[in-house]
């Protein structure tokens, strides 16, 4: 949706399209998020790469990209926003159910683990806000916070300089006493959980089943598996 040098919806992907790249993607996980860029050659990454960084580093974040991106009510009183929507069909399904109860046994309260990346809907709904995300923006997203990594023939001194511009420029954006997250280990604790899945009184099917190494659950697996 633009950054601060780049003021210009799309203009990132027709730079990248400009040098026989593809349109860059964005994908979040719980411990990172990973942008791709591929070009046809290392002359059109470096057009390319520079452009991405802005994008990255000093995005727009306008409040009307928040209502129509994010979350927003409409005209008829529903809940709306290409993100929400997204989550809506996501969050119901049984993968996902699961998912979040294991990730609730496995890691305490405060671990980014935990986390459904996307976002809930309640949340969503409810605690999150163009306002949020700005700060949450200008604690991680800086370059003392990233890698950048380069796969295929290129000019290292011509890289090296490109990335250089962008440092000098962002430099003064890293946070005093910025702390790298995961950088400590939580206790591990160990817990048994039972999860009710929805189905009919005919059968059952079992969709998952997670079993640890040492469990009570593994004990009793095993001589089920040896009686067979």
């Amino acid at each position: 949706m633009g950054s601060k040098k780049f003021p210009y919806k799309g203009y990132l992907d027709l730079i990248s399209n400009l040098c026989f790249g593809d349109s860059v993607n964005g994908t979040t996980l719980q411990d990172h998020t990973q942008y791709t860029l591929t070009t046809g050659g290392y002359i059109g990454f470096l057009k390319v790469l520079p452009v991405l960084l802005d994008h990255i580093l000093n995005p727009l974040l306008k409040e009307s990209t928040y209502i129509t991106e994010i979350y927003h009510v409409d005209e008829n009183n529903t809940d709306s926003g290409v993100m929400y929507c997204e989550m809506n069909d996501r969050e119901i399904q049984m993968d996902a159910i699961t998912n979040r109860k294991i990730k609730k046994i496995l890691y305490p309260k405060n671990s980014s683990y935990l986390s459904t990346t996307g976002g809930l809907l309640k949340e969503i709904r409810e605690n999150c806000s163009i306002e949020k995300i700005r700060a949450l923006h200008k604690q991680f997203y800086h370059i003392n916070n990233m890698f950048i990594t380069v796969s295929g023939f290129i000019e290292h001194e011509l890289l090296l300089a490109e990335i250089s511009r962008v440092e000098e420029q962002n430099i003064s954006s890293i946070p005093s006493g910025f702390i790298r997250p995961f950088s400590q280990t939580p206790a591990i604790t160990i817990k048994t959980e039972e999860i009710d899945c929805p189905t009919n009184d005919i059968f059952g099917l079992v969709l998952k089943l997670l079993v640890v190494f040492g469990s009570e659950i593994f004990s009793k697996f095993s001589q089920m598996k040896s009686h067979l």
